[in-house]
């Protein structure tokens, strides 16, 4: 786990100083979590990660999950989702279906590389209260939101902290944060998937990268 940790960690920090770069580029009005997907892919396959998007699960070929992190040399894989949250407003469906998935990834030995431990997570960006409001109703996450690393001055280092929240720059109230999730045997929701509500962007599939 320490191998993907150290990854998700260095990946959530690139990739909100990419969005703190997006902002004073003033480009805020195209932002999705597609947008995001080729500074991920990049940053994966920049550290020696084998990278793959929009990975099917194996007992459902219509389901995928947003990308799969590889790294024979580490004996480490990586499933991750990721939402962008614009609006101050619970996503809890979407939510839900992520993590879900992510517990088939992590449960389900069909879903992992041979010889590679997997590791899942849930990588959300937004701004902070957007993100805390998104996950009102999500109760796995909800109940551990305020025990996330935290990379502000004042911010605490948890022992056993299930996942990190990191800080763009700028003014506080229109800086984003980045918060990732890790796997916690709560995500075993039970259900089936709910559909989805259509995004307006299309999926990139930016197929794979080897090492």
């Amino acid at each position: 786990m320490r191998a993907a940790d150290e990854f998700i960690v260095r990946m959530a920090e690139g990739i909100i100083g990419w969005f703190s770069y997006q902002q004073a580029a003033s480009r805020s009005a195209v932002y999705s979590e597609y947008l995001f997907y080729p500074p991920m892919f990049e940053l994966g396959h920049g550290r020696g990660w084998t990278v793959t998007c929009q990975k099917q699960l194996a007992d459902n070929a219509r389901q995928t999950y947003d990308m799969q992190f590889r790294n024979s040399k580490k004996s480490a894989a990586i499933g991750l989702e990721a939402k962008f949250i614009k609006l101050k407003k619970p996503f809890t469906g979407k939510i839900q279906n992520d993590l879900r998935k992510l517990h088939k990834v992590k449960t389900d030995v069909a879903n992992h590389p041979p010889g590679l431990n997997m590791v899942v997570y849930e990588l959300i960006v937004g701004h902070v209260e957007n993100i805390e409001s998104a996950i009102d109703k999500v109760e796995p996450l909800k109940k551990v939101w305020g025990e996330l690393w935290d990379n502000r001055p004042d911010g605490k280092f948890r022992r056993g902290h299930p996942g990190w929240l990191f800080h763009g720059q700028g003014e506080e109230r229109f800086r984003y944060s980045v918060a990732v999730f890790r796997y916690q045997p709560t995500w075993d929701l039970g259900g089936d998937f709910e559909p989805e509500e259509q995004e307006t962007d299309e999926p990139i599939n930016f197929g794979e990268w080897e090492e």
